[in-house]
């Protein structure tokens, strides 16, 4: 029996580390920071420098501590952006620092004011990235006043938090010179690396003879593609919203971005093309031909990159066409006669993609010269996407209970109270890091706090353990001092990177700057590991009984915003075929994109819940693969609006599309409303009204044998990924039906 036991206890702890470690693996970036943490370690180690040769370590530390919490509200943009967001979270922090010197006054005064500004600073955190960075700093501030504030020394400390204040503005503004363009370009060249990755990611796993496809790698490298994109979309609008007109450099860099768009929409579409034709036996005998042509797209993807990142140098597509001239030798020598049409198809979309590789590689290698060879794209006349967030209002309008940011709001700042009343009650040496992890680690969600959570323990506990090992090596100032400028560098190059490396940087770094001055014991450093469970066990129980928010309620209200995106998405195409372009499609797009992979995201913090309050998992998660599957193919719908194509009678393909998005707009107020969806019985003979249409359009058109097998295969193959579109919302629909049974259900309990 015990050893019955033990082998079902093995697989256990096995999938249990095996989840742990990809939880500590999970990389929020793609690359390193370099240039970050040269700037965080050259600005943060500079002054603690000068107080240590000035005999005022304390000072110097102090103003090192403020140059550290206004560079970790550096979450980047335009350069206008980052300087009012900088210059907002400097005064912020000062206030903060002055609202701690009130708290510390008595022990209800540190209880009650760390409730209020906690609270508040998460509240405003609704009014973006820039805000909600600033609110947790600040947060930290206040909490660790019990050691950062000294009344006899109240005006000279200030002085010195607004030093280090203007010396990061001077870092990350005018010494750390940022020219006009460079955000964009940094992001931009960010962008063509998750393009590289998609290609990189083409046929992990594609379907074979014998095996269908499994497209959530994929779809994943997809999801970064189109969230990196958008933020590169934001900072160029961001930028372009202030000249007064377009420029050859602007309007080359929006060229990259759509151009960047254009090829990770072609890929999708021949990525649904080969899920396709891959079963089929004749299609071995390219496969590694498109294999070395996907390779040569990734390839030149990151020479682009690098290109992007310098403000431009040539690149040369030569490999990619190369690669492009054997595939095509192949498929005219080799190519046997069954499935021409799909073959023509299929080879038609491959030259699309490298024709558009090779203009992307045109424009990356103009843009140093400043000459506009490239074609104006025709995003260009809809200039930069209109506002429609207002930071105000949007925290008006969450000032309710029925609100899940002002609950959350009210949970963090009454668990941090609680926090700060346990370290003060109990006279815990430096206790202030049991409130401090709360800020950190508690989640509007129980799956992303546990998530957080663990990352944070796991690299408290790490960087700890370097922190003690530093101090019994040498406590001498200037040693540890020497070693501040390498723990900067990691905790800022690695912010962006990984959390687990993040914390475990981050971690050691603090300890030197706290106690640089005043040395402490090893057995501190271990209370210190001791605080952060405490604080990750408080911000636990917390997210489990303290105005709970499961996400399990919270993923179908995602879902029905991914289907509203997507049919917002269909609506745009309905335009499109019509002539009446009020916006690009790319935007509807871009928006379905990260509707979608919110909804991805959502999914995956559903399985980090107990077991009891997943709710219907299977259907949740088959609903968000549907979601992603229906994206995929409407982008490669949307491709064949780039493309001279036999059309069919627009009006007849306006009303499907039209019935499309109506569907999906059906299904998302089924999710949001917990009832069961009506039956979609229209869509399938509408379809079928429309494969006539398009069979019959294509023999009209050009009475040819050769025209007429041309234009049989575009009008097929666009009919496939119409035909996909609706067994997928059908499908979908089965997937909704029964998450509304069970959510009806719950309702009755």
């Amino acid at each position: 029996m015990n050893k019955g036991a033990s082998v079902i206890a093995g697989p256990k702890w096995q999938r249990a580390w095996r989840a742990f470690i990809a939880l500590q693996s999970q990389n929020m970036g793609t690359q390193i920071d370099w240039v970050e943490g040269l700037r965080a370690a050259f600005g943060i180690a500079l002054p603690a420098a000068i107080g240590l040769l000035e005999n005022h370590l304390v000072w110097g530390i102090l103003c090192s501590f403020a140059t550290l919490w206004v560079l970790m509200c550096d979450v980047g943009g335009a350069y206008r952006q980052k300087a009012i967001n900088l210059v907002a979270s400097g005064v912020v922090i000062l206030c903060a620092y002055i609202f701690g010197g009130w708290m510390i006054l008595s022990v209800p005064n540190y209880i009650l004011g760390m409730f209020l500004w906690v609270s508040g600073a998460a509240l405003i955190g609704i009014a973006g990235n820039a805000a909600a960075q600033a609110g947790m700093v600040s947060s930290t501030i206040v909490i660790t006043s019990v050691v950062l504030f000294v009344p006899s020394e109240f005006w000279v400390r200030l002085l010195l938090c607004a030093t280090g204040f203007g010396w990061a503005l001077l870092l990350s503004l005018a010494l750390w010179p940022l020219a006009p363009y460079t955000p964009i370009l940094q992001a931009l060249s960010a962008s063509f690396t998750r393009l590289a990755d998609l290609s990189a990611s083409f046929w992990s796993g594609a379907a074979a003879p014998g095996r269908s496809a499994d497209n959530l790698p994929f779809a994943i490298a997809y999801d970064g593609v189109m969230t990196s994109l958008e933020r590169s979309r934001g900072i160029w609008g961001a930028f372009r919203a202030r000249r007064a007109g377009p420029t050859v450099r602007s309007l080359g860099l929006l060229a990259l971005i759509e151009q960047l768009d254009d090829v990770a929409r072609t890929l999708v579409t021949l990525r649904e093309e080969l899920n396709l034709l891959a079963q089929e036996k004749w299609f071995g005998e390219f496969r590694h031909d498109f294999t070395e042509l996907t390779d040569s797209v990734s390839k030149l993807s990151r020479e682009i990159a690098e290109a992007v990142a310098v403000a431009g140098h040539n690149v040369d597509p030569a490999h990619l066409q190369h690669a492009f001239q054997r595939l095509e030798s192949a498929i005219t020598a080799k190519s046997p006669r069954e499935a021409l049409l799909q073959r023509k198809e299929i080879f038609r979309t491959t030259k699309h993609l490298v024709e558009q590789a090779s203009a992307v590689a045109e424009t990356a290698s103009e843009l140093s010269s400043g000459n506009q060879g490239f074609r104006e794209p025709p995003e260009a006349q809809y200039g930069p996407r209109p506002q429609t967030f207002d930071p105000v209002v949007e925290i008006r309008n969450n000032m309710s209970f029925r609100s899940s940011s002002f609950r959350h709001a009210l949970r963090l700042g009454a668990t941090s109270a609680l926090a700060g009343l346990i370290a003060s009650g109990e006279h815990l040496v430096r206790g202030y890091w049991i409130p401090m992890t709360v800020v950190i680690v508690l989640k509007p969600n129980f799956g992303g706090t546990l998530q957080r959570s663990v990352q944070r323990i796991t690299g408290t506990i790490l960087g700890a353990l370097l922190g003690a090992l530093l101090v019994l090596v040498s406590s001498e100032p200037w040693v540890l001092w020497a070693v501040l400028p390498v723990l900067v560098f990691a905790t800022f190059a690695l912010r962006n990177f990984n959390y687990t490396l993040f914390s475990l940087a981050l971690t050691p770094t603090v300890l030197l700057m706290l106690d640089i001055a005043h040395p402490i014991t090893v057995a501190d450093s271990f209370l210190r590991v001791l605080h952060t469970i405490v604080g990750s066990a408080l911000a636990l129980l917390s997210g489990y009984l303290l105005f709970p928010q499961w996400e399990s309620s919270r993923l179908p209200l995602r879902i029905a915003e991914a289907l509203r995106a997507e049919a917002a998405f269909v609506r745009a195409l309905r335009d499109a075929v019509l002539g009446k372009n009020e916006r690009p499609l790319s935007e509807f797009r871009r928006d379905a994109a990260v509707a979608v992979s919110n909804a991805f995201t959502a999914g995956q913090r559903l399985l980090s819940e107990p077991p009891d309050r997943r709710g219907d998992v299977e259907s949740s998660l088959a609903a968000v693969n549907f979601c992603r599957r229906i994206l995929h193919v409407l982008a490669a719908i949307s491709d064949y609006q780039t493309r001279e194509s036999a059309q069919p009678d627009s009006k007849q393909l306006a009303g499907f599309l039209q019935a499309l998005a109506q569907a999906l707009d059906d299904l998302a107020n089924s999710l949001v409303d917990g009832v069961d969806p009506k039956r979609l019985s229209d869509l399938p003979i509408l379809l079928d009204q429309l494969e006539e249409i398009f069979m019959g359009t294509a023999k009209a058109q050009n009475p040819s044998a050769a025209a007429t097998m041309d234009d049989s295969a575009i009008a097929g193959s666009l009919f496939y990924h119409l035909k996909n579109a609706v067994d997928l919302t059908l499908a979908i629909r089965e997937a909704i039906s029964r998450l509304a049974v069970k959510y009806t259900n719950q309702k009755r309990v």
